[in-house]
């Protein structure tokens, strides 16, 4: 039986990071904290767990669909498109 943890799956988890945010604001209301430091903490965590997450979640959807390098890949928009709103005027739609 494997009881190691899955650090990438545990920091992928909004859970988790939902957990931290909770617990930091608990700590830092014992502690006597202010109510606008508690606030910027919280909404650091927030922030780092939601770029986290989404990182993980595109690793993840690059491994399955066999794109190991698709992140790195630049989409190239014609000047034209860009100007218009349309990026493929050929499709018709």
């Amino acid at each position: 039986m494997n009881n190691r943890i899955s650090w990438r799956q545990k920091l992928a988890s909004r859970k988790f990071w939902a957990l931290l945010a909770a617990l930091a604001v608990s700590i830092l209301g014992a502690f006597g904290f202010s109510e606008e430091t508690t606030l910027r903490v919280t909404g650091i965590l927030s922030a780092v767990g939601a770029c986290a997450a989404y990182m993980f979640a595109e690793a993840l959807t690059d491994q399955a669909s066999g794109n190991a390098g698709a992140g790195t890949a630049q989409t190239r928009v014609e000047p034209e498109a860009e100007a218009s709103g349309y990026e493929d005027s050929a499709a018709g739609r």
